[in-house]
């Protein structure tokens, strides 16, 4: 009997060992914030997959099988904006070789605006809010200059692009025909401009228009109001900067100002030092 007994486990002890070897191998990723910071109760859904997961207390989730192929994994928490990222499962693949997703949640912001991205998380949400600026237009009966009076508070680190989540009611449709932008701005305290007499000398003490920054807007996954992460191309140098739409922040004539609605008629300034 004690022979028969050691030849049947010889027997099932590969078999066995088989088994273990051919089950699908698992998949195994993080969620943190923006600053890297891990999110635990993130549901974490992945396409094709009837399951969802939830990351522990340092960002971890794990899927038991994922079907091959192209699949979309979601990732989201109640007072975060969701994430979503494309991985591939080749077939065949061993589990040191399964994809390990990190996802990226940015706060949901508490009302629509602008809000710069800190370098850090400091604060309940790690955002500095943008804060809205009266644009005023100064000059002649023939033309003049439109700018800011003041600065605005929120500072961004130099040397970097600079990012921004800006949430809205509207539409990316209707967001584009608002024609966003991006300037640097210049303190101008007087200027010369035409008038019907001749050129006359103009107290300006503006910050007023200087350059147009180019920087990219995206949508970002958002159940409510639209979400749109706004990152400058180029790494931005100390100055003033703001964001207007409408061209109001460059309006040279004081009764076409005048005629644009009330809560256009402002730009969100920041700071870059």
């Amino acid at each position: 009997m004690f022979r028969r007994h050691v030849a049947l486990s010889a027997i099932l002890l590969p078999f066995g060992a088989l088994v273990a070897c051919s089950s699908p191998p698992e998949l195994h990723g993080t969620v943190n914030d923006i600053w890297g910071q891990p999110l635990a109760g993130a549901q974490v859904h992945i396409e094709g997959v009837t399951e969802a997961a939830t990351s522990d207390a340092a960002g971890a989730f794990v899927f038991k099988t994922v079907p091959e192929g192209q699949r979309r994994i979601m990732a989201g928490k109640p007072g975060y904006i969701k994430d979503v990222n494309d991985i591939l499962v080749p077939p065949g693949v061993k589990e040191e070789n399964m994809p390990k997703p990190t996802l990226s949640l940015y706060v949901e912001p508490e009302r629509p605006g602008f809000y710069l991205v800190g370098k850090e998380r400091q604060g309940a949400s790690g955002y500095h809010h943008l804060e809205a600026v009266n644009i005023e237009t100064v000059g002649t009966e023939l033309g003049g200059l439109s700018g800011l009076p003041r600065e605005g508070s929120a500072v961004a680190s130099g040397g970097q692009q600079v990012r921004f989540v800006f949430s809205s009611t509207l539409r990316s449709s209707q967001l584009s025909q608002m024609n966003l932008q991006l300037h640097r701005l210049e303190f101008v305290p007087k200027d010369t401009m035409t008038g019907v007499l001749g050129d006359t000398d103009v107290k300006v003490n503006l910050w007023v228009a200087k350059e147009l920054i180019e920087f990219d807007l995206t949508g970002l996954p958002s159940d409510d109001d639209d979400d749109y992460l706004i990152v400058s191309r180029d790494k931005l140098k100390p100055g003033i900067y703001a964001f207007d739409t409408e061209d109001v922040l460059i309006a040279r004539d004081k009764d076409a100002l005048d005629k644009t609605p009330k809560e256009m008629r402002v730009a969100y300034p920041f700071e870059v030092k």
